[in-house]
């Protein structure tokens, strides 16, 4: 079949006009071509369908202390396009009525580990040590990369490159307590890498990263066992030297580069081009896991010229004339001290003074800051149960801090400690579309958040069951056997529950075998968590009744399976060590506190 550019080209070179026919067969070709290449382009080629949203009618915190009675937010594709009590609603717009709700900026975590990948392997250094809040690194000769002299020295590692998104369950927790973006940082090390900025929406992990490089962050951690270094003096020794042989490294390349000759190549370094990127200048955070570590890191920042923030520890208030002298902003965590136990005489022995001025005086941390005009920006870090996190806000608020700074300090604050002030912390036309949506003031004890905004993508707050009590004690611990009221899926028929409440662990026994369990938290009498079974993450939620629990699980292929449990034992059998469950160590039980209270009293 002679094809329709030969019949052209023939009929050209004749001189003639080409068929008609053939130019109607053309015309046919072309625009099925068009179609088809249409429907195969992938979908950010596509223009997409427009997102556009009208909620009216509500209360509208624009920023802290300035409010719009009742008006109008639009969104479209994903920024806010106007606010104002006599903004029209566009005409292709979803309306959403809100009448009887109050709009406020989306939260901002500044310091979280949402995401991450764990530095080392439980029983491979994870976790413990006396100071640093992370999981320790382990020296792992595969882990080594150019340049790589010492594995707590991981200034190269990139938030944005391990990031994975977080269970929906995870999210759903992040995003009912208001917050719609999260900074997530590495673990591991005194140098940790690089963070990203992320929002919390979706499942798409490339899609969520909104600033992909966002601050570098240090630390005085100390290494398990004899890996170097193993104590707080080698842990400085290594920031200072690490730094030293980042000017050295810097000053040789630029020697070499100008002239070459008689000089020996200088070897790629990406950890020390990495920590000289922080002599340069660029946003630094220090992690300060007790009080005495501010002026260790006041001498650090001193001596080699650059200006960190600090993420704090909750005790800011029994050095705050430093912190002043300093000129630090803090990432400011909420962790208070849980109360001492002092049910009988033998559990007051041990109790110091300083314990108990902490645990009174913490919840008032914040409010000193404000008072004494240091900038802050708050946080879920360090909390053992995150979903305490406003709780702990409004005990702040009790004890002074004003609810507009409390506001600040979770939205304007961190928006502009992070260098996104023009994108995020307000609702203002042209930033994304970040909202939070709730049915009252969003610190009031008893508000919901009905619906946020995460990029200009509404997502709604699953409801909590009518028989969930946030203030209830309960003691989840023991061997709990499910039975599901449809197909299962590969879930697991027994949960075997170690610790408290508060510190929560295990196993879950699926038909492919025990695996452990992640992201475990306990708030009041409802249990989350999550499990690898069925080829994928396996989240389940419950409320616990003494002993027996119901709820439901959601399958790898995202159907739900309901199920009801009993708890067989409250002994949930021996741990991988071989030590039973609950018993106590060494003759005696650790006292219930804070998981970051600081080990070095009296004076530094």
């Amino acid at each position: 079949m002679t094809s329709f550019r030969a019949r052209f080209d023939g009929a050209r070179a004749l001189g003639r006009a080409p068929d008609p026919s053939a130019l109607r067969h053309a015309a046919v070709c072309a625009s099925l071509a068009l179609s088809l290449a249409l429907v195969l382009t992938p979908g950010p080629a596509r223009a997409a369908r427009p997102r556009v949203y009208a909620i009216t009618g509500a209360r509208i915190v624009v920023s802290p202390g300035h409010v719009i009675d009742r008006g109008t937010v639009v969104v479209r594709d994903g920024t806010i396009a106007a606010v104002g009590a006599s903004v029209p609603s566009p005409a292709d717009a979803q309306i959403l009525d809100g009448k009887g709700l109050t709009v406020t900026a989306g939260l901002i975590d500044p310091f979280t580990r949402l995401g991450m990948p764990k530095a080392a392997e439980e029983g491979e250094g994870a976790g413990g040590g006396r100071r640093g809040g992370g999981a320790k690194v382990q020296e792992k000769p595969s882990e080594r990369g150019p340049g790589r002299a010492n594995l707590q020295v991981r200034s190269d590692a990139k938030a944005s490159l391990l990031f994975q998104m977080p269970a929906s369950g995870e999210l759903d927790r992040m995003r009912g307590m208001g917050f719609t973006s999260a900074l997530v940082v590495p673990e591991g090390g005194d140098f940790r890498g690089t963070s990203a900025l992320v929002h919390l929406g979706g499942d798409d992990s490339a899609r969520a990263i909104l600033v992909p490089d966002v601050a570098a962050h240090l630390s005085l951690d100390t290494a398990p066992g004899d890996v170097y270094p193993s104590a707080l003096m080698g842990a400085i020794a290594l920031v200072r030297q690490t730094f030293e042989d980042a000017r050295r490294q810097a000053l040789w390349e630029e020697r070499w580069k100008k002239d070459p000759k008689g000089l020996e190549r200088p070897p790629i370094s990406p950890t020390l081009d990495a920590a000289k990127q922080i002599l340069d200048g660029k946003r630094t955070f220090f992690e300060a896991d007790d009080t005495h570590a501010y002026p260790r890191i006041a001498r650090i920042a001193g001596e080699f010229s650059f200006a960190p923030a600090i993420v704090g520890n909750g005790f800011e208030y029994e050095v705050l004339d430093e912190i002043v002298r300093d000129r630090f902003t803090v990432v400011l965590p909420v962790a208070f001290p849980e109360p001492p136990h002092v049910e009988d005489a033998e559990a007051t022995i041990d109790l110091t003074l300083r314990e108990l001025r902490r645990w009174d005086r913490a919840p008032g941390n914040p409010a000193a800051l404000q008072k004494a005009g240091v900038p802050f920006a708050l946080t879920t870090y360090r909390l053992k149960k995150p979903g305490d996190f406003m709780k702990n806000v409004r005990k702040a608020i009790e004890r002074g801090l004003s609810a507009d700074a409390a506001l600040e300090a979770l939205t304007v604050a961190p928006a502009r400690l992070l260098g996104v002030d023009g994108m995020l912390g307000t609702i203002e036309a042209g930033k994304i579309a970040d909202l939070v949506i709730a049915d009252g003031d969003l610190f009031a004890e008893k508000t919901k958040v009905k619906k946020v905004f995460v990029d200009g993508e509404p997502f709604d707050l699953p409801e909590e069951s009518k028989d969930f009590d946030p203030n209830a004690k309960v003691e989840p611990k023991g061997v709990w056997e499910l039975t599901y009221s449809g197909a299962a899926g590969g879930a697991a028929t027994t949960l075997r529950l170690r610790g408290s409440a508060a510190s929560l662990s295990g196993t879950a026994e699926t038909p492919s075998g025990k695996v452990e369990m992640t992201s475990l938290s306990m708030t009041g009498n409802k249990i989350t968590g999550s499990y690898r079974a069925g080829g994928g993450t396996i989240e389940f939620s419950a409320i616990v009744k003494r002993d027996s629990m119901s709820g439901s699980a959601t399958l790898p292929s995202g159907e739900k399976a309901s199920f009801s449990g009993t708890r067989t034992s409250r002994n949930p059998g021996l741990t991988e060590e071989g030590n039973e469950d609950g018993r106590e160590e060494g003759g005696r039980r650790e006292r219930g506190g804070s998981e970051h209270d600081d080990p070095e009293g009296g004076a530094r």
